[in-house]
């Protein structure tokens, strides 16, 4: 299951999880608001997965979805610990709860985007 927009999953603790995945270390609750207000839920487009079948939600209900394997993903922006990356959380937990995250990296290569090597980060909820 998919939630079909994009959900706000940047916080100082994802984004200290991706700090020290980046080998830093920071309190960054201030950059996480500040990523998080410049921006917008957007849509996700499942019509054309071909090689998977998911089932979309609109938004996630821990009593409805309990036994769900649900995937959130955050808009995109700019990984404040690197030169010149971009990506984006997702988040995959059974119901919203037991969840492992993941950085996602992004790049366009010639008019293309196309996603690096996933990490899975050390996120605790």
């Amino acid at each position: 299951t998919i939630v079909t927009t994009t959900q706000p999953l940047i916080s100082g603790a994802s984004l200290r999880s991706l700090a020290q995945a980046y080998g830093k270390d920071a309190e960054v609750s201030a950059l996480a608001q500040l990523i998080n207000s410049a921006l917008q839920p957007l849509p996700i487009d499942i019509t054309a997965a071909h090689s998977c079948s998911w089932s979309a939600i609109a938004k996630l209900d821990p009593e409805l979805h309990h036994d769900y394997m649900v995937v959130e993903l955050s808009s995109p922006f700019l990984n404040p610990f690197t030169h010149r990356e971009s990506g984006l959380f997702a988040r995959y937990s059974l119901g919203g709860h037991d969840s492992q995250w993941y950085w996602v990296p992004l790049a366009e290569r010639n008019g293309v985007w196309a996603i690096g090597s996933v990490l899975t980060i050390d996120m605790h909820e």
